[in-house]
């Protein structure tokens, strides 16, 4: 099922629910643990949540995962960084007067243009529709000066882009953040563009935290993640100790 048809909010609501189900609010806690073992000297605090293309679910785990680290009493703030195709607005109901466009520009504080959600500890950053040449801003150093910023007034940033495949945006945002996740979803990504798009992420400096696999059957629900770097394509001798690993935990 496609969850992004069109941008009206009606088509918003299967995600909207996804995201706060029990599935995904347990495979999200999880998430979370893992990415806050990630780094023992540097936390990890500003992320970029991202796919290889459109409609992998990207944006539903990026909420799903901003729920999750506000349940556990963190005050985080989601930014919107898709800004041809925005979808947070709509998922997370709100109303914003002002986006990252006006703070850049300087015709407000970033404090005037974020405004709090229904989610107690939970905030959001818009972007404007129709800005003219999105590539130009979030590559200025307005925007990287920004990010940290943010990353310090907020326990975690999390910062929906683009497809990785579709614009450079995803790319660059990813270099100036703290760590990356790449959402796949199982039965619809191809491993080709998942090795592309790890590349592209790569190739800017970006800090790949790992591959979160959207839609994996699991017994609590439907809908789910694993964490894991499954794009990597090994081949190993089929009686190597790892090719023997692989096989019983496949029949566990």
């Amino acid at each position: 099922m496609a969850l992004f048809k069109s941008k009206r909010k009606k088509d918003l609501r299967p995600s909207i629910a996804i995201s706060r189900s029990d599935a995904f609010q347990n495979a999200a806690a999880t998430l979370m643990a893992n990415i806050r073992f990630c780094s023992v000297d540097k936390p990890i605090k500003t992320i970029v949540i991202t796919s290889s293309a459109p409609n992998e679910g990207k944006t539903t785990v990026a909420v799903a995962l901003a729920l999750a680290m506000v349940r556990a009493g963190k005050k985080v703030l989601m930014v919107e960084g898709d800004m041809r195709r925005r979808c947070l607005q709509g998922m997370l109901d709100v109303r914003t007067p002002h986006g990252v466009h006006a703070v850049l520009s300087h015709e407000c504080t970033a404090e005037e243009a974020i405004v709090a959600t229904n989610d107690e500890g939970l905030f959001f950053l818009n972007a404007e529709g129709g800005i003219p040449n999105p590539e130009a801003i979030i590559d200025s150093q307005s925007f990287a000066d920004l990010l940290k910023d943010l990353g310090e007034a907020y326990d975690y940033v999390i910062i929906d882009t683009p497809p990785v495949a579709a614009f450079s945006d995803a790319a660059v945002i990813a270099s100036r953040v703290d760590g990356t996740i790449l959402v796949a979803r199982e039965g619809y990504t191809e491993r080709a563009e998942a090795a592309y798009a790890t590349d592209q992420l790569k190739a800017s400096g970006a800090n790949i935290l790992g591959v979160a696999m959207n839609g994996k059957s699991a017994q609590a629900g439907s809908y789910g993640y694993y964490y894991d770097y499954y794009y990597e394509d090994k081949t190993v001798p089929a009686n190597s100790p790892e090719a023997k690993a692989a096989l019983q935990k496949d029949q566990a």
